[in-house]
Formats: C-alpha cells, sequence, structure tokens
C-alpha cells in the first residue's frame, strides 16, 4: 500500500482509560511503523506523552484549549499545523462523532473509519441501574447512526463482529465491515520468577463494579483464601488496578464489606495510572490475572498479560475467549470460565485460582506455551497489514453518489 496520512482521534495516549486507548495506541504505532503519517488528535498530553508518541513515529498533537470549552468538544477544532489526512479513524461515542465532524467540516475528502469497541445492549444491563434498557437502546441508535456515516466500520475481535453483521444491525450500514484482532506480544521475553507473596491481579475499569465481576471475583478469592494452608493464605492478596482517581479507598471498603472475614491487607487497591511502568511492575509480579467480567467486546487486558506470559483466567462472555478458543483449541480451556456471582461459579473461579497457586513454576511454563503459541498467530504487523488491505481498496473506490445503502462487506483478518 502507498503511504497515507491517517488522522486518529481518541481522549488520551496513554490508558488511564482502559482498553480503548491501548488499541488506539497500538493501531496508530503499527501504522506508523508500516510507513503511513500517522498523527494522534486528543484534547490533552503531557510533553512525556508527546516524547513517547513520537519516538514511536506517531505526531501527538493536542486540541486547542478554549477557556469554557469541554474537553469532548476541542476534538472538533481544527488541528494545528498542516495536514490533510486521506483517513480520519474515530472511536465509539469517545470520538465517533469529533471524528464525523472533522471531515464534514475540515476534510471532507478523507475516508471515515468508526470503531466499534463495546455492544451497549450488554454492557449497560450488568451495571443494575434504573434506566438500563432505555440507555442501552438510546446508545445502540447513536452507534449506529455513526456506524452509517462511516466509510469503514471496525469491530474489535469476533464477538462484536457477529452481532454487527445480524441483519437487526447490518442492513442498516452502508459501509464494509472489518474485523481487527489485537496483537499478541513479543514470545521473547524473559522467563518469569515466583515471588513468595501470592499476587492475584485485576486490571480494568473499577467503577463499573458488577460488569467488571468485581462481585464474582471478591467471593471466589475468599472461597480460596478460606481452601488453603494458612501460611499460604496469609501471603495472598487481591490486587484492584483501576479505580477512579480519589475513589480507591471507597472501592476497597465496598469490597470488603461484601465479605467481612477478609483481612483488611488482603485486599489491596490502585487508582489508574499512566505509567505504563507501572502496569508492567503489577503484571512481572502478578501470580495471575482474572478477568472476571459479565461481558465483554473483547477483553483487552486479558491479552496484555498473556503478552506478559501471566496465568489468566478470563470470563467465557469475551471476544478474546472466542479468540483464544479459535487458535489454541483445547489449551484455552483451562484458561475460560463462565462469569456470573452464584455460589456454583464462585467455587469454580476459587478452584481454578487454587490450581495456579498448587504449582506456580507449571502455572508459568503453560502461560509461556500459551504465550509462544499467540505471538505466532496474532500479531499488530497482521492486523495492521489487514487493516491497510481494506484502506486501501476503501481509498481506490469511488461510490457513485446517492447509491442506497445496502449489506455490508465483510473483510475478515487472516
Amino acid at each position: 500500500m502507498e503511504p497515507i496520512q491517517v488522522l486518529a482521534l481518541n481522549s488520551e495516549w496513554s490508558s488511564r482509560k482502559g482498553g480503548l486507548s491501548t488499541l488506539n495506541r497500538e493501531l496508530c504505532i503499527g501504522l506508523a511503523v508500516a510507513g503511513h503519517k500517522v498523527v494522534c488528535y486528543v484534547p490533552y498530553a503531557t510533553q512525556t506523552e508527546i516524547d513517547n508518541a513520537r519516538n514511536r513515529k506517531v505526531d501527538l498533537i493536542v486540541a486547542p484549549d478554549i477557556p469554557g470549552l469541554p474537553l469532548c468538544c476541542r476534538l472538533c477544532l481544527k488541528p494545528p499545523g498542516e495536514f490533510d489526512p486521506d483517513v480520519i479513524i474515530g472511536h465509539e461515542h469517545i470520538t465517533g462523532s469529533a471524528a464525523h465532524a472533522l471531515a464534514e467540516i475540515y476534510y471532507p475528502r478523507a475516508k471515515r473509519v468508526f470503531v466499534i469497541h463495546t455492544a451497549p445492549e450488554e454492557i449497560e444491563w450488568p451495571k443494575n441501574s434504573e434506566g438500563s434498557s432505555a440507555r442501552a437502546h438510546e446508545k445502540v441508535k447513536a452507534q449506529l447512526e455513526r456506524a452509517r456515516k462511516a466509510d469503514l466500520t471496525v469491530t474489535i475481535g469476533p464477538r462484536l463482529h457477529r452481532k454487527f453483521e445480524a441483519p437487526a444491525y447490518g442492513a442498516e450500514l452502508r459501509s464494509p465491515m472489518h474485523i481487527l484482532n489485537p496483537g499478541c506480544g513479543d514470545a521473547s521475553q524473559e522467563k518469569r520468577k515466583v515471588i513468595a507473596e501470592i499476587q492475584i491481579l485485576i486490571l480494568g475499569r473499577a467503577e463499573d463494579f458488577e460488569l467488571k465481576g468485581l462481585d464474582l471475583a471478591i467471593k471466589a478469592f475468599a472461597e480460596l483464601k478460606v481452601s488453603l494452608e494458612p501460611k499460604t493464605s496469609d501471603c495472598c492478596v487481591l490486587i484492584v488496578r483501576g479505580a477512579e482517581a480519589g475513589k480507591g479507598d471507597a472501592l476497597k471498603q465496598k469490597l470488603l464489606a461484601m465479605q467481612t472475614g477478609l483481612p483488611e491487607h488482603s485486599v489491596q487497591v490502585y487508582e489508574y495510572s499512566s505509567d505504563e511502568g507501572d502496569m508492567r511492575s503489577h503484571l512481572r509480579q502478578a501470580t495471575m490475572l482474572l478477568m472476571p467480567s459479565k461481558v465483554e467486546g473483547f477483553g483487552l487486558v486479558g491479552l496484555e498479560a498473556l503478552s506478559a506470559g501471566v496465568p489468566v483466567l478470563i470470563s467465557a462472555s469475551s471476544g478474546l475467549a472466542e479468540v483464544i478458543r479459535e487458535r489454541l483449541s483445547s489449551h484455552a480451556d483451562p484458561m475460560i470460565l463462565t462469569s456470573s456471582a452464584d455460589d456454583d461459579t464462585c467455587t469454580k473461579w476459587a478452584s481454578r485460582m487454587k490450581q495456579i497457586i498448587s504449582d506456580r513454576e507449571a502455572a508459568n511454563e503453560h502461560a509461556r506455551f500459551i504465550r509462544d503459541k499467540l505471538s505466532s498467530c496474532l500479531r499488530w504487523e497482521d492486523s495492521v497489514s489487514e487493516f491497510e488491505k481494506i484502506l486501501d481498496a476503501i481509498l481506490h473506490s469511488e461510490k457513485a453518489a446517492g447509491d442506497p445503502p445496502g449489506a455490508p462487506q465483510v473483510a475478515t483478518q487472516a
């Protein structure tokens, strides 16, 4: 593909707010490495982030700071400098509308790419709040409207693709659809060491308490602690990294209130950090990572743990579970569990956690085996190459004005 100019919009460069930002960052880096001119447009950034992006061949541009203008509106302003993108990428409700506005007002020749990370009707229900049904309906309508205005709709992983190609959704889209599977990390990483403390790690947006399965996790952890020998139980801790700013203590108390028999020191809560080194440090030390979400469009945090060779237990209701089952067949089974907060499910999670703890060397060896397998068949280079192919086809095809919407074409990743 000939080099093109790409403008990607996101709320941040670092991953303060979860997997969407990680996906955007890795996609920008992948396209830049492939030889394209890539600008990532954000409402704010530190100099460290700007330097980090530049070192990865991406220009991180901050939107103009207009007093009184909300952050979400700043991305609708034309980016500073001379830049004429061939492609504009927007993510979900976060930057999908801003990407459309920039294309309409400033860059009418640019092709619009809309990236879908979630299925609103799935993620609203587990939040157990009043009006979930109405909110889900409105979010689906808005999501489909953004997709209808795009030249390409991208779903992260097969689970979301299957949902949005269904007749209820797919018939409304005029744009082709493409599956983008995130890549797994480098298989050449050093062997992980077993440390004395048993650290069970959860990474993610902890404000979505039930959706992210924190109720399941704390119940299963309490059951695990009771089943272990006293000496082992005493050095076993649950670490939750992803509390909202200023709400870490409240989250810890909420978790402990659900299982009052747990010692206070056995639950540790950290607020979200943009420091990549901080997250890598937690992963290096983790005995295992849990992703017990009730539902997860993909579950990039689980893939990041697998990339680091960390033993994982993940929800069966996730795009990641589908991907690794497809790639690994029966080797994936020990890592995947159904996710609900009933007693039987909690017991199954506790039992799997105990199996990992009982032979940590073997668990780490299996995790390295999984990482090696995935790193050979889930590569960012391949994902970007497939994305480039469909972008190239769109850029070189001119649709007749006024063509009626039709069923979407489907482009899947190899």
